[in-house]
Order: C-alpha cells, then sequence, then structure tokens
C-alpha cells in the first residue's frame, strides 16, 4: 500500500535519474546525442494524470464545499410589500417578519422559506 501511494515520486526519480548530467555525457559520447528520456517522461505524466481528478469531478467537489459552507440562513427578513408581490407575481409565500417581532433572532431560515413555498405549491 505504502509503494502504491508514492508510485509517481518514483516514476519522478526515474525520470530526473535518466536526465542526470552524467548520463547525457555518455549518452552523447556513445551514441552523439543527448536523450530526452520519452519513456521516463511519459509513465511520469501519465502517474500524475491519473490523480488529478476529471473535470467534471473537479466542479462536483467544489460545489458540495460551498453548499457545507452556506449559513442556510437569510440575511435579511423579507417586507411585507415584498412577500405580498413574491405571492402575487410567483405563487410563492417567502418568510417574513411582523413589524417589531424577531423570530428567534434577527434572521429568518431557508428552511422556513423552503417548507411555506412547498406548502403553498402544494407539494
Amino acid at each position: 500500500a505504502r509503494r502504491a501511494e508514492h508510485s509517481c515520486l518514483h516514476r519522478f526519480e526515474e525520470f530526473t535519474a535518466c536526465m542526470t548530467p552524467g548520463r547525457q555525457l555518455r549518452m552523447y559520447y556513445r551514441e552523439g546525442r543527448h536523450e530526452e528520456c520519452p519513456e521516463f517522461l511519459f509513465r511520469f505524466t501519465d502517474c500524475l494524470e491519473s490523480k488529478i481528478p476529471s473535470r467534471q469531478q473537479q466542479v462536483q467537489r467544489r460545489e458540495r464545499e460551498r453548499r457545507q459552507q452556506l449559513p442556510g440562513k437569510h440575511v435579511w427578513p423579507f417586507r411585507q410589500e415584498y412577500a405580498d408581490e413574491a405571492l402575487e407575481r410567483y405563487g410563492i409565500r417567502p418568510w417574513t417578519t411582523p413589524r417589531g417581532a424577531s423570530p428567534g433572532g434577527p434572521l429568518g431560515t431557508v428552511a422556513s422559506t423552503v417548507r411555506t413555498t412547498t406548502e403553498d405549491v402544494g407539494a
């Protein structure tokens, strides 16, 4: 299990060993060309690509993290006139605070808005 965990590191070490100046000089002396070590580079990059999640997985992870960070509360309670307009235009009844009343604090919850909205729709 530990070896599989560091397989990319092992591939990187193989690639860097191939690219050392000593090996490059030997290759140039023997064959008249420098070695680019394409097979070692391919194995290293292939290993890295297998560890990186796909674009879709990255988007899903970010969305999940964003949802977990949301506080689940409205920043401002709806004014009655806006609540009436929402009911008239869209058929929803958002959470509102009667003037001077405080529903357990200055913030209303999203859950109460959703619950009220789904009750109005008939779900």
